[in-house]
């Protein structure tokens, strides 16, 4: 039947990321062949590299009575940050987007408005 395969090249690392697609197409086909049908085709890369849960490094408050977190976990990983002053409900006060070494900062500005607090950090879905 004349089919012929392509080789796409796939560099791994250990970032995790989302998937990724490459779309191939064939164009100017000389010679009386025929591209077939569809003449593109899609291929998804599915990551192979797990997240790392994330988690607070570093706490410091502030004069000014504002909380700032430190967070760690995986590159670029898009985090939430929640409080709470019983453990049972928790509030999203914000997110955080660490950068390539899966590193970032959150401050929580109005933390003064409670005596007792604690926090967490998720990966935002």
């Amino acid at each position: 039947n004349g089919a012929k395969e392509i080789g796409i090249a796939v560099t791994d690392d250990a970032q995790d990321e989302p998937q990724e697609t490459v779309t191939a197409s064939l164009g100017n086909i000389t010679g009386g062949a025929g591209a077939g049908t569809p003449p593109e085709s899609t291929v998804t890369i599915v990551d192979n590299d797990e997240s790392v849960p994330p988690e607070l490094s570093g706490v410091t408050v502030q004069d000014t009575g504002s909380v700032r977190l430190e967070v760690a976990g995986s590159a670029n990983q898009a985090i939430v940050i929640e409080v709470s002053t019983d453990l049972q409900s928790w509030e999203q006060v914000g997110t955080v987007t660490l950068d390539a070494d899966g590193v970032g900062d959150f401050t929580h500005s109005n933390a003064s408005e409670a005596n007792v607090r604690f926090y967490r950090a998720v990966i935002q879905p």
